[in-house]
Formats: structure tokens, C-alpha cells, sequence
């Protein structure tokens, strides 16, 4: 809001409320005045949009430290890397990143803020690349990423069936009946009688 003194009188003190939209205040005093100023900041009534107080601090997306069978990652929507935590504008895109442990799979991503009967949920979008995204409110969030069980997941290793050893089997005895030359005749001479005939 600006103002300018008419004919150089003002009443002094003189109070100015600054433009929420903008947070400026401005008041020009004419050239023979001086002027002392004595700011005083107070925090909006209800909080702001989003349900929560802040202030003027940047929230921040923080993942919740007690999730077991996984992990995630949280940056802004232009961020390069993910982190446990990253602050982030209100009304800006928070995207989300989890890996799940070993035979788990990600269930959804809760994100809340508050506590007890003043707990507020944040809605969650999946995103085609596998990632979760919300917009980040005008308070700080926990980030909680839900892991179950994968159903298609083995959870015993498979037992190889060792290939059967055939059985070895005790030899019989079997009796081969044997050709031998007529007596009197020795190996020499029964190949000899072969080749004769």
C-alpha cells in the first residue's frame, strides 16, 4: 500500500499493513520530514493454504526413518539427486523414488503432515516411470513408503532335484556255453582246419 501526506501534516504514529501478496509496504515522506520506522512481522491467522503454519521457512519432504523391507529417495521435480530430505516451495512437485527390498514390492507412497486429529493426508500420483509425485503444501512432510510382500516372489529357494543314480545292479553270473576245439586238436590246428575249409 503507498501513501503520500497531503499539505506535509501526518499524524504520528502512523500504522501501514504490508500487501500480503506481495509482502511491500511503501510511504513516502515529503522532503523537509524524517521518518522513523519500527517494523513488527506477525503470522498470518488459520496458517496459510495447506492447513499448516510455516511461516515464510521453505517446507521440507522428509522420508519417514522408521520404514523396514525398503528404501526411498525424495528431490524436486528439476532436482538431480534424491535424499532422505529436501525442501521444496509449497505448491512445487515433490517426486518420490522407493526401492523395495528383496522379495518385496511398493504397495503406494503415504505423505502426511500434522499429528493426531490434526493429521492431514497429502494426495500421491504414481507416475509411469515407476516414481510417485505429490505438491508439496505449506508445511513439512513425512514421506512413508509402503513395501509388501511380493506374491511372485519366491520366498524359498527352490531344492534342485539331483539327478537319480541308476542303482547298480549285482552282477549274475550267466553262463556263456563256450565252443571248444575237439581233443587233440590245438588253437594251431583248429585255425588251421578253418582256413583248410
Amino acid at each position: 500500500m503507498c501513501g503520500t501526506p497531503g499539505n506535509g501534516t501526518v499524524s504520528y504514529p502512523h500504522t501501514f499493513t504490508a500487501d500480503p501478496a506481495t509482502s511491500q509496504n511503501h510511504y513516502t515522506l515529503p522532503n523537509d520530514k524524517t521518518a522513523t520506522a519500527t517494523v513488527k512481522f506477525t503470522k498470518p491467522s488459520g496458517g496459510g493454504t495447506g492447513g499448516g503454519g510455516g511461516g515464510s521457512s521453505i517446507p521440507t519432504a522428509t522420508v519417514d526413518k522408521t520404514v523396514t523391507n525398503g528404501s526411498a529417495g525424495v528431490k524436486a521435480e528439476n532436482g538431480k539427486n534424491y535424499a532422505n530430505s529436501v525442501s521444496v516451495s509449497a505448491g512445487k512437485t515433490v517426486i518420490v523414488s522407493t526401492t523395495p527390498a528383496a522379495n518385496y514390492m511398493t504397495e503406494g507412497v503415504t505423505v502426511t503432515y500434522g499429528s493426531g486429529n490434526n493429521k492431514k493426508t497429502v494426495p500421491v500420483a504414481k507416475n509411469s516411470d515407476g516414481t510417485y509425485s505429490f505438491t508439496m503444501p505449506s508445511s513439512s512432510v513425512t514421506v512413508t513408503p509402503v513395501f509388501v510382500p511380493d506374491p511372485n516372489a519366491e520366498t524359498t529357494p527352490r531344492t534342485l532335484r539331483s539327478a537319480t543314480t541308476p542303482t547298480m545292479r549285482t552282477a549274475r553270473s550267466i553262463s556263456i556255453p563256450m565252443r571248444l576245439p575237439p581233443r587233440g586238436i590245438t588253437t594251431a590246428s583248429t585255425s588251421a582246419l578253418r582256413t583248410a575249409s
